[in-house]
């Protein structure tokens, strides 16, 4: 059966999502972050996650040119930078001076994870 459901309602629906920050890293060893809402959970053995991010957003380009990211799950300690990684584009802005984060060195890639 279909129903109809208004716009507004329908974000009721959908929202709030859970949201994590995605860092990535290019080449050049500049370092963006990035808040993403579209990740769910797809497998508990082996653990696997899915995300989905803009074709032409610059987090994507990053992730395209080395192939790793990080996700960082924000405590509520974070919202106003979660606010921020999410409001500014890392082609445009430092987020890292913007945001005043501390990163932890990750063991098996070269892209960090947040403190």
């Amino acid at each position: 059966m279909k129903t109809e459901i208004k716009l507004g309602e329908s974000y009721r629906l959908l929202h709030p999502r859970p949201v994590v920050l995605i860092c990535s890293k290019g080449k050049n060893g500049k370092v963006n972050i990035m808040s993403c809402s579209w990740i769910t959970p797809v497998s508990d053995d082996p653990p696997l996650i899915a995300i989905s991010l803009w074709e032409k957003g610059h987090t994507h380009m990053l992730i395209d040119e080395t192939g790793e990211f990080t996700v960082n799950i924000p405590s509520s300690k974070l919202l106003k930078q979660v606010w921020l990684a999410g409001t500014k584009s890392g082609s445009k802005v430092d987020k890292i001076k913007l945001l005043k984060l501390g990163f932890t060195t990750s063991s098996t890639i070269e892209v960090p994870g947040i403190e």
